[in-house]
């Protein structure tokens, strides 16, 4: 009888000792799920993070983008009124050339007139 109660103290003895090494393994996976738990959410703030990065790197591209545009349209219209100049100083010349033809036609209508008028008079 001393051996059959020695021997079941033995078991419960170890079985408590499961039961304690089962505890502590429990205790080391809720740490550790815990600790997985934080690097997750740390993880989601950082690809928050990144998303928002990613964003504001897609405006920047996009503001340099419309910046590079409005620097070709700028150059554009540049070149636009350096031609313009141009044309409006040949369209001065032309004008300038034909009001001295103007004036030259009218002066060889009056010498014709006073050509003409000369020989009427002899």
């Amino acid at each position: 009888a001393l051996q059959h109660k020695q021997a079941a103290e033995e078991r419960a003895q170890e079985a408590w000792e499961r039961e304690m090494e089962a505890r502590e393994e429990a205790k080391r996976a809720r740490i550790e799920a815990d600790d997985l738990r934080r690097q997750l959410e740390s993880l989601e703030g950082t690809l928050i993070e990144l998303g928002v990065s990613l964003e504001e790197a897609q405006r920047n591209v996009t503001v340099v983008h419309l910046q590079r545009d409005l620097e070709n349209v700028r150059m554009e219209n540049r070149s636009f009124v350096k031609r313009m100049q141009t044309l409006e100083s040949m369209i001065q010349e032309m004008e300038q050339t034909n009001d001295d033809l103007v004036m030259r036609l009218k002066q060889r209508d009056t010498e014709i007139l006073r050509l003409r008028s000369n020989l009427a008079k002899q």
